[in-house]
């Protein structure tokens, strides 16, 4: 699944300074982003594929349509 990109084992400083990095990345996203993936993951615990893969689908229809997404496009272009 790829939910684990580092393994820290030198201490409680060194973990807690890699959790506040990881916070700093995640906070640069965009917060539709962010929690469309922890609620599709929520979902994803207590639900079979076929569910997760509708919910995902009509979740990722929706988000479409969102400001984030259009901002999105207009940087991506830009580039």
């Amino acid at each position: 699944m790829g939910v684990v990109s580092k393994v820290v084992d030198r201490g409680r400083n060194e973990v807690v300074a890699a959790a506040l990095d990881l916070a700093k990345l995640i906070a640069t996203k965009s917060l539709v982003a962010v929690s469309g993936t922890k609620r599709l993951i929520s979902h994803a615990r207590d639900h079979s594929v076929a569910e997760n893969l509708e919910y995902t689908s009509t979740w990722n229809s929706a988000m479409l349509q969102t400001k984030d997404m259009m901002e999105s496009l207009v940087a991506t272009k830009a580039k």
